[in-house]
């Protein structure tokens, strides 16, 4: 399997508008299946006074998730291309997110004060999570155009925030309204702020203080909230996010390793359920 590796046009740096692309391996994906990856890497590109300020990301495929991580510190388990998620490469689950595309399309420009964080070399694990439907194999590309620049004074570093909910159970054949609720215990300010379900979600609302702010509908392109000038969340807002979840009326029933009908339940794969809210915070 390829290592990652930069377009001959970076050459390992940024270009004069501190600009780099990285061009992913190919993931080759079976008939009707889904498969998920990870690779550790260091980008060996910028200079010591940038950070990311933006990012986009191209997937050719049926993309359910892609991550670029920060695996500063961390020793790696492997170089190679594995299949499995994040651990499977570094022997850690919380490392921050610094490039996050929840659909096959994502980018993200920072106000001119924000950054997101970015070391020379900067050790990083990819995690490509993608769905074939389809009754042939499937080759996913992918390429992520990374933008780094020179932090003013100032600036305040960006950080992933996310709100899962994992207390969910759908009887089979039957439909079910599943969510969660967070009072927030200190300010948030929002840069981003979208939501994420799997295959079998109907529709998903969140809403502050139990008025409606986001709706979406589209599993696999959920669209997301973008805040110029951040939003502020005071402490004491309560957050709720609702899932509709449909498991054998209108979509297939999910059936357990013996074939037979079984309960939807919160999991990782895209024929599991999952009910979340996330996206970029900075420090208000």
């Amino acid at each position: 399997m390829r290592h990652l590796v930069l377009l001959a046009a970076s050459a390992g740096r940024p270009d004069l508008a501190g600009a780099v692309t990285l061009r992913l391996p190919v993931v080759v994906v079976p008939p009707h299946s889904e498969r998920e990856v990870c690779q550790y890497f260091e980008a060996r590109t910028g200079r010591a006074d940038q950070l990311l300020a933006g990012y986009r990301v191209r997937i050719r495929g049926q993309s359910h998730h892609f991550y670029l991580l920060d695996a500063s510190g961390l020793t790696p388990l492997t170089r190679e291309l594995v299949d499995g998620p994040p651990s499977a490469c570094v022997p850690d689950q919380g490392m921050p997110r610094l490039v996050s595309a929840l659909g096959p399309v994502a980018a993200l420009r920072l106000p001119d004060d924000i950054r997101l964080p970015w070391h020379t070399p900067q050790p990083l694990v990819m995690n490509l999570h993608v769905v074939n439907p389809g009754s042939r194999p499937v080759a996913v590309r992918t390429r992520v155009h990374l933008v780094l620049r020179r932090a003013p004074a100032g600036a305040r570093i960006a950080t992933r925030w996310g709100m899962p909910a994992r207390d969910i159970v759908v009887p089979p054949f039957s439909t079910a309204t599943v969510g969660t609720r967070w009072t927030l215990d200190r300010p948030l300010a929002l840069l981003t702020f979208g939501g994420h379900m799997h295959d079998r979600g109907i529709r998903l609302r969140a809403y502050r203080d139990g008025v409606p702010m986001y709706e979406q509908d589209d599993w696999r392109h959920p669209r997301e909230l973008r805040y110029l000038t951040p939003e502020v969340l005071p402490a004491g807002t309560t957050l709720r996010v609702e899932c509709l979840y449909d498991n054998g009326v209108d979509r297939p029933v999910f059936r357990c390793d013996d074939g037979n009908p079984c309960a939807l339940q919160y999991g990782e794969r895209a024929v599991d359920a999952m009910c979340n809210l996330q996206g970029y915070e900075v420090v208000p």
